[in-house]
């Protein structure tokens, strides 16, 4: 087998492959899923080829086909997998390629705007780079919380031109609702947010806390002059929300009665799609995510959802209470101040019967009126801010 991959040069005209030197070449690509091409002259000898796409750690072959020269093959996975491709010619094998990526030039994808899914997979991809020894490529929309962070990361802006870069392979991140099994190894519905990320690159689950730049400076004009508790209120979906009507403002009143100014740390102003109005609040206007960050820095803790600013705070090492219904404490970041009902309806986020519609504000899939967070009261809440105050 040596002799057989030393047969492979790198080639100056694309950098994204390998080629082999027979008469016939044999080019291997890794963008996402591995390619195999075979291009020859059509007048030679034209018994065609049988590629194994194998999985090494499990032994198990993914994908077989036989194809003709002048043709291309690739497989469904679009996720990491140590593979071994084997070409086969007349029962003869005339290629074998095992995937060692140690000192190569990797381009990564953190498909998804969110900062949570961010903050859960950066870590991620810093693991990947050490288990490998490779230099990677990675494109985030929120580059300017790591830079400084993870030195050894690469960062490279979503809109960026690829063809600047040097690489040779290729995998994106994110969670998929079409053809989702191309794009991850286990049903996303049943993992943590840091699983889906470790998953999608081949490495052992692990919750990893995040780092992330600390601004030099912080706008102090935006800093309440007395201790502060910031709350975030609103998500990027109806089944984020805390749809008890009334348990906002109760919990407002409380922290307020305690002696803490309120903060609101979010860019939409109240009232805004299912929330209501709240009185004694502040509700600063922040210019960025580093504004942000030094909101939540300086206050005593935070009481959110399962959403992005829980997961900054939690970076940040700071308290948070988070409610949430729709998904269950396995989703997220170990934390002993998480709040569920789990009395009544909850967790169809994980609930492989249903696909999450991004396009419907209002999904509930088993249309019980998003009771997992109606039904918790500010009691529940109240009760762990006295443990923390």
């Amino acid at each position: 087998m040596d002799n057989l991959l030393k047969e492979y040069t790198d080639t100056n005209k694309n950098p994204n492959c390998f080629i082999n030197k027979d008469p016939d070449q044999i080019k291997l690509s890794f963008s996402r899923s591995p390619k195999v091409e075979i291009t020859g002259d059509d007048s030679s000898d034209n018994d065609p080829y049988t590629v194994h796409f194998i999985d090494k750690k499990t032994d198990k072959t993914l994908c077989v086909n036989t194809i003709n020269k002048n043709h291309w093959l690739s497989t469904n996975e679009k996720y990491y997998v140590d593979w071994i491709i084997k070409v086969f010619r007349r029962d003869s094998l005339v290629l074998e390629h095992e995937l060692n990526i140690e000192g190569e030039n990797v381009f990564i994808v953190i498909d998804s705007k969110s900062i949570g899914d961010t903050l859960a997979w950066v870590p991620q991809v810093e693991e990947f780079r050490k288990k490998h020894n490779c230099h990677i490529y990675l494109s985030t929309f929120h580059n300017n919380l790591f830079k400084k962070s993870y030195p050894k990361l690469d960062f490279i802006k979503p809109n960026d031109n690829r063809r600047d870069l040097d690489f040779k392979y290729e995998w994106w991140m994110g969670v998929y609702l079409e053809n989702a099994s191309n794009f991850h190894r286990r049903d996303w519905r049943t993992l943590s947010l840091f699983d889906i990320g470790s998953d999608q690159l081949g490495l052992e689950s692990r919750e990893i806390k995040c780092k992330i730049d600390i601004p030099q400076s912080i706008n102090k004009k935006i800093i309440p002059n007395k201790k502060y508790v910031c709350i975030s209120t609103s998500s990027t979906a109806g089944l984020k929300h805390w749809q008890n009507e009334t348990g906002w403002q109760e919990v407002v009143n409380h922290l307020n009665d305690l002696g803490y100014e309120v903060v609101l740390v979010q860019k939409e102003k109240l009232p805004w799609m299912d929330l209501k109005k709240l009185a004694g609040i502040t509700h600063p206007k922040t210019r960025n995510l580093q504004e942000v960050i030094g909101l939540l820095l300086h206050c005593e803790f935070v009481i959110g959802l399962s959403s992005g600013i829980s997961w900054l705070a939690w970076a940040l090492d700071k308290k948070v209470i988070m409610i949430s219904g729709f998904t269950k404490p396995f989703h997220e970041f170990s934390n002993p101040h998480r709040i569920i009902n789990e009395d009544v309806c909850h967790g169809c986020w994980h609930d492989t019967e249903y696909m999450f519609d991004r396009s419907n504000w209002k999904w509930c899939p088993r249309n019980k009126n998003f009771e997992c967070s109606k039904s918790i009261t500010s009691d529940k809440v109240i009760k762990e801010i006295s443990k923390l105050v």
